[in-house]
């Protein structure tokens, strides 16, 4: 049987407003432990401390920083720990600067690592180049090295993973910054945006990166996820994305691999969803999608 640590991560310190940190404990009361059972052993590590997105005008460079450095360093040390006894881990957040520290985490067992990133932005903001300061559109940016002297501490190394060990999947071009098309465009970083999205190009990125590296780490925005589709995403795409089975179906191809290190699942926001019927539908499809993985796991 496979196993799965399952880590909370509370924090809406990286996103626009409150909502995101609640989403851990709607998706435990929906019953994913349970419906993981019986094919994956999931043992439950409990929450990091619980961050509220709080904006400032001081903020407009890196909003929030103190609370969203606090959760990475918290996640990185549950991660590591969680991966040390059980192998790997599900991270439930939480806005998506919680992946920086399930990276961090890793990256410390981990020396050449992988990221796969699911999602409908790229993250690849910097304060420098922000117009807000919200920092989980920062993310990725921090994980290859550019952002913040304090949140690029809490990684073992400076970058935590070169670009070439990066690859954006799903991303919608109409919603990058100037600057993040600019830099996606000239970087090393493998790239497959929203439109060309199938079972083949998955197979090929997992197939990729599991020859470069020793383990991976897959990130899932479910901003990924066109609104008209799932409108419980705390940022979401309007117009443009995959559909919720679509996107699940990337997954399920993506993380179906022994090198899969862990997997986070962002920016889901119980606060749009008052009577809970879309987070315990999205709740037994994510289930249903790691159960299917989880031969690749044993």
């Amino acid at each position: 049987m496979a196993t799965l640590a399952l880590v909370g991560a509370p924090s809406s310190a990286g996103a626009w407003w409150p909502g995101s940190e609640k989403a851990p404990a709607a998706l435990r009361r929906a019953g994913l432990a349970d419906a993981l059972a019986p094919d994956v052993e999931v043992h439950d590590a409990g929450d990091v401390p619980t961050a509220v997105s709080r904006l400032t005008r001081a903020g407009r460079r890196h909003q929030n920083l103190d609370a969203v450095v606090a959760t990475a360093a918290a996640v990185a040390d549950a991660v590591d720990a969680a991966c040390a006894r059980h192998g790997r881990c599900l991270v439930l957040g939480g806005d998506c600067t919680v992946t920086f520290g399930v990276v961090a985490g890793a990256a410390r067992r981990w020396p050449s690592l992988g990221l796969v990133y699911v999602d409908g932005h790229t993250d690849l903001n910097t304060p420098d180049t922000t117009r807000t300061g919200i920092m989980d559109s920062m993310g990725a940016a921090h994980v290859v090295g550019r952002g913040t002297p304090e949140l690029l501490a809490v990684g073992p190394r400076r970058p935590l993973l070169p670009e070439e060990r990066v690859v954006f999947y799903g991303y919608v071009p109409d919603e990058l910054y100037d600057t993040e098309r600019e830099w996606l465009e000239s970087g090393s970083f493998v790239r497959v945006p929203f439109t060309d999205v199938d079972e083949t190009a998955a197979t090929a990125v997992r197939t990729a990166i599991e020859q470069r590296v020793d383990a991976y780490v897959l990130h899932f925005d479910v901003d990924v996820v066109e609104f008209v589709d799932f409108p419980i995403a705390d940022v979401p795409n309007l117009y443009s994305g995959l559909t919720l089975d679509g996107a699940l179906d990337a997954v399920r191809t993506l993380a179906a691999s022994p090198k899969l290190a862990a997997i986070t699942v962002t920016e889901l926001n119980p606060d749009r969803d008052h009577a809970g019927t879309l987070v315990r539908a999205f709740a037994a499809k994510l289930a249903n999608t790691l159960k299917a993985c989880s031969i690749a796991w044993s």
